[in-house]
């Protein structure tokens, strides 16, 4: 049995940079007009996204689309459950 993918609710937690013309909030339109993020230029490495999800997920699929011209050597990826509030 196939489950239809669907896409997740997230917001944008923190990033290390930015481009001006390329800003993280980039990542959360759906439109295929997006451009995407990108990091600002000459900037320290390396560069991070944290994204938060409203309520525990289960990822079955991520996907990155790179620039062909601007690809990524390294890639990581952390997952975390936010610590318990006192």
């Amino acid at each position: 049995m196939t489950q239809k993918s669907q896409k997740l609710r997230f917001c944008i937690a923190g990033f290390s940079s930015q481009d001006p013309d390329f800003p993280v909030t980039e990542l959360l339109s759906e439109s295929p007009d997006s451009k995407g993020w990108q990091s600002r230029r000459f900037c320290d490495w390396p560069q991070y996204i944290t994204l938060q999800f409203p309520s525990p997920v289960k990822i079955r699929q991520l996907r990155l689309v790179s620039h062909e011209y601007k690809i990524s050597s390294n890639i990581e990826i952390y997952t975390a459950f936010p610590k318990p509030e006192a």
